[in-house]
């Protein structure tokens, strides 16, 4: 068992307290233990604001830019080694693929001070937010979820042993943040992804509150598909509305911030829908990712797995489920947290409450019938906001109409055909160039769209240095 240290003002910290077992999500044997008790929050950003920060800031754009690249080299250098950490939470070779090859290939994404991630994503979820920062001038102090921090801490570990980050732009919390929040100021900033109840707590905290400190949240959502009334089953867009939500239901074991949650269907295709999707599910094999011809891993760990069965039990109030079981345990290898992919039916439209409201982080999804365009986009209200969603439809004016219904209430819209729907990245797909952040439940903020952010300080700092073009800027328009 190995123990993950926090890096912290040049140096590698032991937690002096108790630590916290992280178990192989796959076997359940204990492979790490972690613990933050003991290290100097405060100095860690005083190391950030007085090393880090002047250290980046002495160089130019450009060279600040090959930092990014020479990190990409080093980590590439890495990438079998990464992977092979990334299945210990139970990442498939696919599933690896988008957490580690997509951070190497394209780390360029936002701003960030003081960033809290999700377990579902250790590697991209830092590399999306350091890259940016770096190119910006700005430090950075990375805190992963416990249950997946031993890739982050194995990543770090790599970019320190190399040199290419300059000292105190990169520290590491491996444990709790203790009371990191209490030190932070007006000038700092906190990326938090996660839950919505924990993003609930840290902008209450007394200190962000009273300093203003700025804060961007990207939480969870209860994001969803709607089926257009157009749509025959067996037809090329149905067989891609098909595909899209079992991709999503199991990709990374559902464990996904962008997962399609609730599948909006006409009411007379509902029985339809389930038949079709059942098929599919059906050729989902669980278990062991290094197996040949498993598709779908386990879940973080036993306090995950916990979770979603308690999510599915509790959607059960309202909706039933027709396919799959959340109890199964006669998985291989013993000791993993498996679930299989569980379908879940609700039939009380507008009338539910639950499905809109309780959002079950795993292999899980509802189907909901509606009346017509005005329901389907009443029912996707509900979710109170989300990252995205998907109209699969070849009827250009039910798109129109739910694609303006749905827009304020999602941080981006996929509208979809048999045309479009062979060349799509795909529903859940977060790209640089599209905006990963949605209003209400979702967060409020924009983890990729934070990309504004470091536009913001260039050009401040270009201003700052360009007088006459300030002034220029400045100028009312009749003296331009």
């Amino acid at each position: 068992m190995i123990t993950l240290k926090s890096y912290a003002a040049g140096e590698w910290v032991d937690g002096t307290g108790r630590s916290r077992i992280q178990r192989h999500a796959v076997t359940g044997e204990e492979i790490a233990q972690l613990g933050s008790e003991g290290v100097d929050f405060a100095a860690m950003l005083a190391n950030g604001r007085e090393k880090g920060g002047p250290a980046l800031r002495e160089m130019t754009f450009p060279q600040r830019g090959a930092i990014l690249k020479k990190m990409s080299g080093v980590l590439n250098g890495h990438r079998d080694e990464l992977n092979e950490i990334a299945a210990s939470y139970g990442a498939t070779a696919k599933d690896a693929e988008l957490d580690v090859d997509g951070d190497i290939k394209a780390e360029v994404r936002c701003l960030r001070a003081v960033q809290i991630n999700a377990y579902n994503f250790p590697s991209w979820g830092m590399l999306e937010k350091l890259g940016p920062a770096l190119l910006a001038g700005m430090p950075s102090i990375v805190k992963p979820a416990s249950p997946s921090a031993w890739l982050t801490f194995r990543i770090v570990e790599i970019l320190i042993e190399s040199g290419v980050v300059p000292d105190g732009a990169l520290q590491l919390i491996c444990g709790s943040v203790g009371d990191l929040f209490d030190h932070l100021t007006h000038q700092d900033l906190v990326s938090f992804t996660g839950s919505a109840a924990t993003a609930e707590k840290i902008r209450a905290h007394k200190n962000i509150v009273a300093n203003a400190v700025r804060v961007n949240i990207e939480a969870d959502s209860l994001n969803c598909i709607v089926l257009g009334p157009d749509v025959e089953p067996g037809s090329d867009t149905f067989e891609f509305f098909k595909k899209e939500v079992v991709r999503e239901m199991t990709v990374k074991a559902g464990q996904k911030c962008t997962a399609i949650r609730r599948v909006l269907v006409p009411a007379e295709r509902a029985d339809d829908v389930v038949s079709a999707l059942k098929d599919k599910l059906a050729s989902i094999r669980v278990g062991d990712p290094g197996t040949d011809g498993v598709r779908m891993g386990p879940l973080v760990d036993d306090e995950a797995l916990r979770a979603a069965r308690e999510g599915i039990a509790t959607l059960s109030g309202e909706a039933e489920i027709v396919y799959g079981d959340p109890s199964r345990t006669d998985f291989e290898p013993k000791g993993g947290a498996f679930m299989e992919p569980v379908l879940l039916l609700c039939r009380q439209g507008s009338h539910a409450k639950l499905v809109h409201e309780v959002e079950v982080f795993g292999p899980a999804a509802t189907v909901l019938g509606y009346r017509d365009v005005d329901e389907a986009i009443e029912l996707a209200r509900k979710g109170g906001g989300s990252l995205v969603g998907s109209i699969f439809t070849e009827d250009e004016d039910f798109a129109a109409k739910a694609t303006f219904g749905l827009a304020a209430y999602h941080g981006r819209l996929m509208v979809m055909d048999a045309k479009s729907s062979p060349e799509s990245t795909g529903h859940g797909v977060a790209m640089p160039q599209l905006v990963h952040g949605g209003p209400g439940r979702a967060g409020g903020g924009e983890e990729l769209g934070g990309v504004r952010s470091v536009y913001h300080y260039m050009q401040r700092v270009a201003l700052q240095g360009d007088p006459e073009r300030l002034e220029r800027m400045l100028a009312p328009a009749s003296q331009s």
